[in-house]
């Protein structure tokens, strides 16, 4: 299966399993929710990864912020992060 980004260029999903969403970024790279994989990944035109970090499988979506930040909705939770660490989590509490 191959994608087409804004008519610019194609990514080969050979390695992604049940992408859920993909946002190309403001550098031209995409922002790839690869749900089923567990992760979120940031990808080239070329196909490199240049960020990745693992979230709960069945993950919702990702979206870089304006400061650099990804915001990522997962089961039952949101987190926020940078490159390397959580910065904020917030967990819906179980059903009583």
């Amino acid at each position: 299966m191959v994608v087409y980004i804004v008519d610019q260029w194609h990514l080969e999903l050979g390695a992604l399993d049940g992408p859920r969403d993909a946002d190309q970024l403001a550098g031209g790279n995409v922002l790839v929710n690869d749900s089923m994989n567990g992760r979120i990944r940031e990808i080239t035109s070329s196909g490199a990864v240049v960020w990745e970090r693992a979230v709960p499988s069945g993950s919702y979506d990702a979206d870089r912020l304006t400061g650099g930040n990804t915001l990522m909705s997962c089961p039952r939770r949101i987190v926020e992060v940078d490159a390397s660490c959580v910065f904020c989590e917030i967990t819906k509490p179980s059903a009583a």
